[in-house]
């Protein structure tokens, strides 16, 4: 089974974030707050992905430290991985394909298989 690993977010080189992974799957994050008092908690954390995690299977809190944070993220991961099957690990996977796929078509000027003046073809039957 995987262990869970983090990544510093590329997209905020600015903001201290950390992409929390299982194995190829973001299954969460723990950053430091913006925009909150400095007498506030400063470190949030959520845990969940979707596809394959309800919205109301998600989990968040908040904390004064980023091991405080960490600590509360690997808590309710347990819980969170428990009820988690292969299916929903793969519903993630398929998801983030998909997206790529679309991404990279935007960035050649492509158009999309519905876009085309043809539309869609559904492959026929051997005949």
């Amino acid at each position: 089974m995987p262990s869970l690993t983090r990544r510093r977010d590329r997209n905020a080189p600015h903001a201290e974030t950390w992409l929390i992974y299982f194995g190829d799957v973001r299954v969460g994050v723990i950053g430091r707050r913006a925009g909150v008092p400095n007498s506030a908690p400063q470190w949030g954390w959520s845990c969940g992905f979707y596809p394959g995690t309800a919205p109301g299977e998600h989990r968040n809190g908040i904390a004064e430290t980023f091991d405080a944070a960490r600590t509360g993220f690997e808590a309710a991961w347990q819980e969170l991985a428990a009820t988690r099957s292969e299916a929903d690990y793969e519903a993630w996977r398929r998801q983030r394909d998909w997206t790529a796929w679309i991404d990279r078509m935007h960035d050649l000027a492509l158009p999309l298989p519905a876009q085309r003046p043809e539309g869609m073809r559904v492959a026929s039957a051997a005949r």
